[in-house]
């Protein structure tokens, strides 16, 4: 055997080519150092290459310093050009109808649509971003964009109400999300629009979300709609009332939540301020458990709305 250079090369590189050495190089692969095993993982990586089929007629490459700098500088370049991939897929500048030159030609429509509008539209979402409160949605969704590139390295898009969902998969890994994005801008209400206290309720809804990052399970709220916009209140985990009108991602929150019940309330005549005084009546409370805040969002729906009848909860909530 000749030695050369390197920890592992004395234990491949043979001078008699009628030895077999194939089936050597591939056993020793787990006792490498972890270096070289990525190094010679990503270049054999199954998905683009067939070389481990050649069992003990395998050639291993060259085992010359030289040779192997090279070989790394090639899997760096490739890496780089992975990781650059990922960074445009999660910005809010990919464009499923025209992917990009970091992606396979074939992603893109032959024919180019103009999407500007629809990708200056786009914002991320980071608070959205919590895994927990997605993984029940994305069981049930599918796919609007499945693509796969060259390396097994698979690029999905859900869009789950005005949320669009991200994620990437390695071959044999895990599915993970990597970026949320809100399809709809804040939309901003002007002075005419502009809710106040006169105005009535029309509409009352009550919703229940898995709670996000939090030591609570869930989270009820209740959307009080009027002709101008909407008000959200719930009592949240630190024993605060929440009263906020017209919040401007509304839309985005009810994608992921669930509805618990909804009742038209307009012959009620209830105003905006007869809810807001029922709201400030029940102050504070030193701490809310789930139980608790489900309680007080099902207290404010029977204000507005009466015993409507309740929503069959689906089995993921």
């Amino acid at each position: 055997m000749k030695a050369v250079e390197g920890d592992w090369a004395g234990n491949f590189q043979c001078s008699d080519p009628s030895l077999a050495v194939g089936g050597a190089f591939w056993s020793s692969l787990d006792v490498l150092k972890d270096a070289d095993k990525s190094l010679f993982n990503a270049i054999f990586n199954p998905v683009l290459s067939d070389r481990r089929e050649e069992g003990d007629f395998f050639v291993p490459p060259d085992t010359c310093p030289s040779h192997l700098r090279k070989l790394k500088e090639l899997v760096q370049a490739e890496e780089k050009v992975r990781q650059e991939r990922k960074s445009h897929f999660f910005s809010a500048g990919f464009s499923t109808e025209n992917a990009g030159p970091l992606f396979p030609r074939s992603w893109s429509s032959s024919i180019e649509i103009a999407r500007t509008c629809e990708r200056n539209s786009l914002r991320l979402r980071p608070d959205f971003k919590c895994e927990a409160a997605l993984d029940e949605a994305l069981k049930s969704a599918s796919p609007s964009f499945d693509k796969t590139t060259e390396d097994g390295l698979r690029f999905r898009v859900y869009r789950i109400g005005s949320l669009e969902v991200r994620t990437t998969q390695e071959p044999d890994g895990q599915e993970i999300v990597g970026a949320v994005l809100s399809t709809r801008m804040p939309e901003k209400a002007s002075p005419e629009q502009a809710i106040n206290d006169q105005d009535k309720l029309v509409k009352v809804t009550e919703y229940v979300e898995r709670a996000q990052c939090s030591a609570n399970r869930f989270r009820y709220y209740v959307v009080f709609q009027t002709e101008s916009g909407a008000i959200v209140t719930e009592l949240l985990a630190d024993g605060t009332v929440a009263f906020e009108v017209a919040p401007a991602d509304l839309e985005d929150r009810t994608s992921l939540a669930k509805v618990l019940r909804s009742t038209n309330c307009r012959s009620e005549r209830i105003s905006v301020g007869d809810v807001r005084k029922y709201v400030e009546a029940k102050g504070a409370l030193a701490g809310a458990s789930d139980s608790i805040r489900k309680r007080f969002a099902r207290s404010m729906f029977k204000r507005v709305g009466g015993e409507a009848p309740r929503t069959k909860m689906p089995a993921k909530v």
